[in-house]
This record gives C-alpha cells, sequence and structure tokens, in this order.
C-alpha cells in the first residue's frame, strides 16, 4: 500500500488497496498500522515492517527515527518482501537482527559467558555486538539489579565456591583460577558476599561432604515402642545421631556399617532401660550436628541430673549469656536426639512447661517418669 491516496493502477476494490504489489490490505488495517508505527509501538515488531520509498530503507515500527510522511511509506509483513522489493535494513533500529532490544538481549548473554574472565568489558562487547554502551550498562543493571563489576564478581565467586569444594585445591589456585587479579581482593569479596573465609567455606563443605557420605552409607535406623508411642532411632558409625518422636510406619531397614549397627543396639538397649525405671544416665556415643552455639546448649543439658529441672535463664547464665534465653530455648527445639539429650528437663522462666517437640503431652510424661512432676507444676503447665 502507497498512502490515502494510491496511484489509480493500484486501487483493486472500494476501500481496498494494494501494497507491496501482492498482498492487499483495507484502509482500516493500514491506518491501525500507521498508528502503531507514529506511537513506535513494540508490540508489532518482528510481524510488521515499515519502508520508507524516500530513503529506501525500512524500520521496525517501535524506530525512533523521524517519522516519514504517510504518503511515503509501505508496509510490509516480512523483512524479505521488503529487501525483495529494494529496501535496505535501518541502521538505527536494525530489524534484520530482530531489532536493538534483541541486540542488547544477545550482547547481555554474551557478556554473562564471559563474566569471569578479565575479556568481559563493557565496551568490547558493546561494539561486537553493534549497540551502544551506556545503554548496555543500564540494561545489565535493570535485569540484574547490580553493575557489572558487582555480577562480574559474583560470578568469580561461584566458580571460586565450586573450586574450593576440590580439597587437592588450595585457596590461591582456586582465587586466581576463578579470574580475581589478587589475594586481597578474593579474600574482600569472598567474606563480603559469603560472610565467611575461604578455609571456613571448604572446611565447612568438606565435613557436608563426609557427613552426607556417611548418613548415605552408614547410618542404621530402628524403631522403638515406648510408653511415649513410637520412637526412631538412627545411628551413624561415630555414635546415636537422630530420635524421632512419634514415628509413624513400620519398622524399616536396619541397614549401615557394623559400628553403626553397635550404636544402634546400644542406643535401643540404654533407652529401654531408661523406660523401665532402670537407668537415669545414657552413655551412649553421640554424633550431633549443629551450629557452635546449639552444640553448646546441648553439652549443657547433659548435665543437667536425673530428676532435677532448670530454667531456660538458668542454662543461660551457666553457659556465660545471661540475656540468650531465647537462643537456649530455640537451641533446645532443635535437639536430634530427645530423651537421651533431656531437654524435657528444662522449664520456663514461670517454672511451667513449655513447648516441647514432641508435644507437651510427652514433655509432662518424661517429668512423671522421672519423678520432678509436682501437682502444682502440672497445674501450670501451657
Amino acid at each position: 500500500m502507497r498512502g490515502d491516496s494510491p496511484p489509480a493502477n493500484e486501487r483493486t476494490a472500494p476501500g481496498v488497496f494494494r501494497y507491496s504489489y501482492r498482498v492487499t490490505m483495507s484502509r482500516r488495517q493500514f491506518d491501525s498500522l500507521y498508528r502503531a508505527f507514529q506511537r513506535s509501538d513494540t508490540s508489532l515488531d518482528g510481524r510488521a515492517f515499515v519502508a520508507v520509498r524516500t530513503t529506501g530503507i525500512y524500520c521496525l515500527l517501535s524506530c525512533r527515527a523521524r517519522k516519514p510522511k504517510r504518503e511515503n511509506i509501505d508496509f510490509y509483513l516480512s523483512r524479505q518482501e521488503a529487501e525483495r522489493h529494494g529496501f535496505r535494513p535501518c541502521r538505527r533500529c536494525r530489524p534484520e537482527a530482530g531489532g536493538r532490544a534483541a541486540l542488547e538481549r544477545q550482547a547481555l548473554a554474551q557478556w554473562l559467558v564471559q563474566l569471569t574472565g578479565d575479556e568481559s568489558r563493557v565496551d568490547a562487547v558493546a561494539r561486537e555486538a553493534g549497540v551502544n554502551p551506556s545503554r548496555l550498562y543500564r540494561t545489565f543493571r535493570r535485569h540484574l539489579g547490580r553493575g557489572p563489576r558487582d555480577a562480574r564478581a559474583r560470578a568469580r565467586l561461584f566458580r571460586a565456591c565450586e573450586l574450593l569444594r576440590d580439597p587437592r585445591r588450595s585457596i590461591t589456585e582456586a582465587a586466581y583460577d576463578s579470574g580475581f587479579g589478587s589475594l586481597a581482593s578474593f579474600y574482600r569479596w569472598f567474606r563480603r558476599e559469603v560472610g565467611i573465609t575461604p578455609a571456613a567455606f571448604r572446611d565447612f563443605c568438606s565435613s557436608n561432604s563426609s557427613k552426607e557420605n556417611e548418613m548415605k552409607e552408614a547410618n542404621a535406623c530402628a524403631i522403638l515402642e515406648t510408653p511415649l508411642g513410637r520412637l526412631r532411632v538412627e545411628a551413624s558409625s561415630r555414635g546415636l545421631c537422630k530420635i524421632y518422636l512419634g514415628a509413624q510406619g513400620g519398622a524399616p531397614s536396619k541397614g549401615g556399617s557394623r559400628e553403626a549397627q553397635q550404636h544402634l543396639q546400644n542406643g535401643l538397649r540404654q533407652l529401654r532401660e531408661y523406660f523401665a525405671g532402670k537407668r537415669n544416665e545414657f552413655d551412649v556415643p553421640l554424633d550431633l550436628e549443629g551450629t557452635r552455639h546449639q552444640q553448646r546448649v546441648w553439652r549443657a543439658l547433659l548435665g543437667i541430673p536425673f530428676g532435677r529441672t532448670l530454667t531456660y535463664g538458668q542454662v543461660a547464665h551457666q553457659l556465660g549469656i545471661p540475656r540468650s534465653a531465647r537462643a537456649v530455648g530455640r537451641a533446645c527445639a532443635t535437639n536430634p536426639v530427645p530423651v537421651v539429650v533431656p531437654c524435657h528437663r528444662v522449664l520456663g522462666g514461670d517454672g511451667a512447661l513449655h513447648g516441647f517437640g514432641g508435644g507437651l503431652w510427652r514433655k509432662r510424661a518424661l517429668l512423671e517418669h522421672e519423678g520432678v512432676l509436682t501437682p502444682e507444676l502440672a497445674s501450670r503447665a501451657s
């Protein structure tokens, strides 16, 4: 189509006009495309193209170049059709590459792939993709929420973390192989983004890896019937590691290494003796995973003798952190081996029974079993 008043030899029917010499469209369709072109609508990019006869170029409808006169434009549904009629692509909106936005996305993707290398400079990538460096920088921040420098450092840190998981690789090798130029910048970025030192991170990974392998290969477990209901007891090759109160289902496979089976059977025997009233203390080895604070609290709980209770505040005072009663309570709530580590012997500051992972009734039953639950204390249970 050639505008409002096409030549007589191109008019095909009343209200219908020829464009591209092959396809016809109505005046309404032409007007709709023209309005989209006037407002630089991006929704039609790739589905329609505007060609300017006075310049010999074709553009996307979203092109920001100066708008030509209405009578000097044609519309095409494909860029191949526009090129067959002698039009060349606009160098501003780049319709042959899918538009400027597509080029920016390609440059951004290329940049992200190269982030860990020194060659990932915005100028070089932008020049190679044919986009403006400043615009690419703004696009980067808009999509990633941070600048290229921070993103490059984070990408290198991810690479460094993967390298540090290999115990055979030194911290220096991990730093330089991941793209950092100096150990000082590596340590600074690592502490800032990860929160710990590289050495601590590597130790943590190796410890967790060995623990996971042990759990997969050496854990043994069994179900024990008790007055508290079913207990699922698990043991590793290092000792008793888990007790689940109120376990569901049938008896699991006992599996595990010989050492794990020995710890499991020892733990089951001592638990039976405890509930039968023949044992007041446990001496089975324990293999407990937790933070340094949790480990301190659990060790303190092991020091509470049979038949006595303490408050969360008193335990905190013993640990030298008198204002951390709530933190002590949280550590008690995460106790992996209740009953054996007697978190049930810890009461609230008001002397009442408070939360227990297996249910408050189980805490009350354990204290009754140990002869600690007085009628007054039972009446104050929350």
